[in-house]
Order: C-alpha cells, then sequence, then structure tokens
C-alpha cells in the first residue's frame, strides 16, 4: 500500500466516524423535543394550577371577604328595636282603669302617650285585649295607620271605621259586636279582675297591609303584629 493511500484511509474512517457521531447527535436533540415539550405542558399545568389555586384563593378570600363585610350589614339589619314606653294620664302601670273608660262610665278610650319609637317608624298602631279571657275573641279595641308624627292618642277617639282625629286612622270592631273602634272593660261581675293590654306597635310603613274596609280585629292584628318593628305595652286591671 503507498503512504498515500495509508493517510486516505485513516482519514476516511474518520470522517465516517464524524458523520456517524453527528447523525447520533442529531438523533439525540430530535428525541429531545418531546421530552421539552413535556415539560411545557408540566409548567403550564402547574402554571394552571398554581393560577388555578391563585384564583381559588383570591376567590375564597374575596368570598371571605365579601362575608365579612356582609355580616355587619345584616346583623344591623336585625338588630330590633328597644321596646316602647307607653303611659296613660288615666291609669298607672297595673293599676284599675277608672270606670269612665268602661261600660260602667262613659265608655271613652283613655288617652295614651308612647315613646322611644325607632326612626323607621312611619305609622303606630294601638291594640287592646282582655288578658283573662283565653283564645282570640279578646279585643277592645285595633287601631292603625295613626301618622308617625303622633305619639299621643287624646281621651275619647270617635267610634268609627276611619276617625277624623288622628287623621288617616283606621279601626276595626271590637270582639263583642258590630261596633267600630274603643269598647271599654266590661267582664262579668262574678269575675275577679279582669286584665286589659294596651300594646303599641310600631310599624315601618304610612299604610299598613291591612285589607280595605276590615272589620275582623283578629285578621287586623295578625297583620299588624307580623309587619311590628317595636312595640310596648301598659297593663290595667278592671273588675265590676
Amino acid at each position: 500500500m503507498s503512504s498515500a493511500l495509508r493517510r486516505f484511509v485513516p482519514a476516511a474512517i474518520s470522517g465516517v466516524l464524524g458523520v456517524l457521531v453527528a447523525c447520533s447527535s442529531d438523533d439525540a436533540t430530535t428525541s429531545t423535543p418531546p421530552l421539552d415539550a413535556g415539560t411545557p405542558d408540566a409548567t403550564s399545568s402547574t402554571s394552571s394550577s398554581s393560577g388555578g389555586s391563585t384564583s381559588s384563593s383570591a376567590s375564597s378570600s374575596s368570598g371571605s371577604s365579601g362575608t365579612v363585610d356582609a355580616g355587619p350589614d345584616a346583623d344591623a339589619s336585625v338588630v330590633p328595636a328597644g321596646p316602647l314606653t307607653v303611659t296613660s294620664p288615666a291609669f298607672a302601670a297595673g293599676g284599675a282603669i277608672p270606670a269612665q273608660h268602661t261600660c260602667e262610665g262613659a265608655n271613652l278610650s283613655p288617652s295614651l302617650t308612647w315613646t322611644g319609637a325607632p326612626a323607621s317608624a312611619a305609622s303606630f298602631a294601638v291594640v287592646v285585649r282582655d288578658l283573662s279571657l283565653a283564645g282570640s275573641g279578646n279585643y277592645h279595641w285595633v287601631i292603625w295607620d295613626i301618622p308617625a308624627n303622633v305619639s299621643t292618642l287624646a281621651e275619647g277617639v270617635v267610634k268609627d271605621a276611619a276617625p277624623a282625629v288622628p287623621a288617616g286612622a283606621k279601626q276595626t270592631y271590637w270582639s263583642f259586636g258590630a261596633s267600630y273602634g274603643w269598647s271599654g272593660p266590661c267582664p262579668p261581675p262574678a269575675d275577679a279582675a279582669h286584665q286589659y293590654r294596651f300594646e303599641v306597635l310600631a310599624l315601618p310603613m304610612a299604610a299598613a297591609p291591612v285589607a280595605a274596609n276590615e272589620t275582623s280585629p283578629t285578621a287586623a292584628d295578625t297583620v299588624l303584629q307580623a309587619n311590628a318593628i317595636a312595640r310596648g305595652s301598659l297593663t290595667g286591671s278592671f273588675e265590676r
């Protein structure tokens, strides 16, 4: 073999080996992308998971914050107003109701005054019941739609479905006959003293949703009690 050939063969072999190495390197490079392609997916998944977690956390945090913000408002909306204070110049709390306000006298409604109404009160109602009689048929007076600027009823409110004073007020029958407005205590003569509760209700509307021309004191009182936002009462007694 000539010296030239001896030089050519190693060079050729070296060249072939170089090509094979290069091809091997290209194959390795070609096989790498799927692995790299998987990495972004994992990263994307991680990012999505992280993003989702962040979003969920933010949403949860926001929701939690919203709940905290809503809490005080909700609490404030259900805080009941303090009780009204109800008094009468005719009798003290627990005292005897004078005969002039009963069937033994002129049968006039007694004067009543109330204080402590909430600022949201738009009207008032007065409900008088005989607590010594069981059941619902024990009403002596139901008057409602008393204007918000009124805090005293004078003695002797006119016995009409819509008395002129207080303006706009309405009354039902009492439980013992077809007579509008006040009808005073009149217990059986043999009974011990009956207890009468004068309850004042504050309502958030100027016109209570009582049915038009309602004559039933029970029906009217059911509506008034359901809508009351504050109340107070005065109790007196009477026996014959």
